[in-house]
């Protein structure tokens, strides 16, 4: 959930709740990184300001929360 240093092309971050029901997670040619965390584990992970906002908009029940 956050830029890797140098120049890139634009990364997006994509937040879902939601339950594993099978499968394995794995990483694609648009990824480079994916994991499930629980919700109480989110505050510590290290994300840029707008993502902790749309988080914190999810949280209080602003919905959609996109910006």
């Amino acid at each position: 959930m956050y830029h890797l240093p140098g120049p890139s092309e634009p990364k997006r971050s994509i937040c879902l709740l939601g339950r594993a029901v099978g499968g394995a997670l794995r990483t694609s040619d648009e990824s480079f990184e994916v994991a499930w965390f629980h919700p109480d584990e989110v505050d510590a992970l290290p994300m840029v300001t707008s993502i902790r906002k749309r988080l914190d908009d999810w949280r209080s029940g602003q919905i959609p929360v996109v910006r």
